[in-house]
């Protein structure tokens, strides 16, 4: 019985045997356990806001459905989610409506990498699978034999599967809004649900018992109930109902979470999202990063136009590039994308035939060497190379306009720089050193000049200063000149003063010496 609770709560096959794959999982060590359930808390604190008394949990690890209601749990329901290649996103969101009999509105890429190519021996397929080739959503319907498939460019048609058997969405599918255009749907391909690995999708969500959900999303509104839904998937009558109380949605995911009795149920970490740092948004492709180096986006990135032809020549995956680069690293995906939802691809399921995931994978040697290397990364930052070239966008600048102008600063473009103005920014630095060295040359000159004439400077100045000297000098020793008067009496008849001192002086008679 311990080991059947034990197979429970890691999502294998409840047998109550211990087989070596219980044993393998049982072998995963404490520190990923630990770290998964990290991971999850701030997740189960997110889904859990707003829920309401009526609501419907999709969590993708899982691949299982449950709907609830006064907190206890109604029905659950296996459901198939997208695979590594093609994710489901993470949504919280209200339903808004139940569509029976729906169209399938074929996303572009499934188109390109599905459809198109099944069309490479003939248009019979689409009269096979009862598609109708519009020129353009809400065009006129043309003559799919009439265009050159292999040079087409997908995004220029528009590609409808009509209500019937073998309808992708098979009798009826509920929306919710949602930025990246997923659903959940009833299936043609109901034996797919037996599998214990149900990672087959594109991104939307199929539903085992679509009736049973869709009957109690409903919940009687416009006394809609079991009977009459069966007999809508039988007419293949066209309808759609407008949810008046709709429940709340949540597409989660939850890799390790409480379960009752005090224990914790795991799940595999199928999109490589534990540790970092995701709780909602669109996870990329297994092997790819975001433009800004991340493993998911908040927003959708627009999806590059290629024409099939184009397209074979080697980009793959499943936004038109390559899951890995030749060395095995993960490719960061580029940023100059057309303005469409480059997650058109999750909007339906796909052709193509599922593929198996592994579930509760044990650490084997090479995970334990990528365990270790990612956590040397996070330990030590990785220096940046002088080889190393900035890519189309500058995000983490980006981030900091954003920030900025949230708070009310002004909001800058960034802008690439260019080879040319990498070009230029390097002429103007060997200008700047040309100028400086120029100017370190001339001061070096002046200075010099300067040294050689201060000892003859200081001579002139000495023999100057000598000269002004001697000048006062003689000045001082020179006789004043005494002005000679004139002695003749004036009109009055009298002299001069001072010329009668002299002429007494003239008279006074001379004393004999010895």
């Amino acid at each position: 019985e311990g080991v059947r609770r034990f197979q429970q709560n890691m999502g294998l096959a409840a047998t109550g045997r211990f087989d070596a794959v219980t044993a393998d999982v049982m072998n995963i060590p404490a520190q990923r356990r630990l770290a998964a359930i990290e991971a999850n808390i701030p997740r189960i604190e997110a889904y859990s806001a707003d829920l309401g008394e009526r609501y419907i949990i999709v969590n993708i690890p899982a691949q299982q459905i449950e709907t609830v209601a006064g907190r206890r749990v109604f029905s659950k329901h296996n459901a198939i989610v997208g695979r590594p290649e093609r994710p489901s996103p993470v949504v919280m969101a209200a339903l808004s409506n139940v569509a029976f009999n729906p169209y399938w509105n074929a996303p572009v890429s499934i188109v390109e990498k599905d459809i198109i190519p099944k069309m490479r021996g003939g248009t019979d397929v689409l009269r096979d699978m009862n598609i109708k080739v519009f020129k353009g959503f809400g065009g006129p319907e043309i003559d799919p034999d009439s265009v050159n498939w292999r040079t087409a460019i997908p995004d220029d048609y528009h590609f409808r599967q009509e209500p019937g058997e073998g309808n992708a969405m098979a009798t009826a599918k509920i929306n919710f809004t949602s930025p990246f255009g997923v659903y959940m749907h009833d299936t043609p391909e109901k034996q797919l649900f037996n599998s214990n690995n149900r990672f087959y999708s594109s991104g939307c969500v199929r539903v085992q018992n679509m009736s049973l959900l869709v009957n109690w999303v409903l919940n009687g509104q416009d006394g809609i109930g079991e009977a009459e839904i069966a007999t809508l998937a039988e007419t293949l009558e066209r309808r759609d109902v407008e949810l008046v109380t709709p429940p709340q949605l949540r597409f989660a995911y939850l890799t390790a979470w409480p379960t009752t009795g005090g224990t914790v149920a795991f799940r595999s970490d199928i999109y490589e999202l534990d540790g970092t740092g995701f709780v909602t948004g669109q996870p990329m492709p297994v092997g790819e990063l975001s433009p800004d180096g991340r493993r998911f986006v908040l927003k959708p990135l627009p999806r590059l136009v290629a024409s099939v032809e184009d397209d074979s020549g080697g980009r793959g995956g499943f936004f038109g590039f390559s899951k890995k680069s030749k060395d095995g690293k993960p490719v960061k995906r580029p940023a100059f994308f057309r303005t469409t939802s480059f997650n058109d691809d999750a909007g339906a399921d796909d052709l193509s035939s599922p593929t198996t995931a592994k579930i509760n994978e044990p650490l084997t040697k090479k995970a334990k060497t990528a365990d270790t290397a990612k956590t040397k990364a996070k330990e030590k930052p990785k220096a940046k190379s002088k080889n190393d070239k900035p890519g189309l966008f500058d995000w983490a600048e980006w981030r900091k306009e954003q920030a900025a102008a949230a708070k009310g600063g002004k909001k800058k473009v960034v802008k690439k720089k260019t080879a040319k103005d990498d070009e230029k920014s390097k002429t103007a630095a060997v200008k700047k050193k040309t100028d400086e060295k120029k100017t370190a040359t001339t001061d070096k000159t002046k200075a010099t000049t300067a040294a050689k004439k201060k000892p003859e400077d200081s001579k002139a100045a000495d023999a100057s200063k000598k000269k002004a000297d001697d000048s006062k000098a003689a000045d001082a020793t020179k006789k004043p000149t005494v002005k000679k008067l004139d002695c003749k009496p004036g009109k009055d008849g009298k002299l001069p003063n001072g010329c009668k001192a002299a002429e007494a002086e003239k008279k006074k008679p001379a004393t004999a010496t010895n």
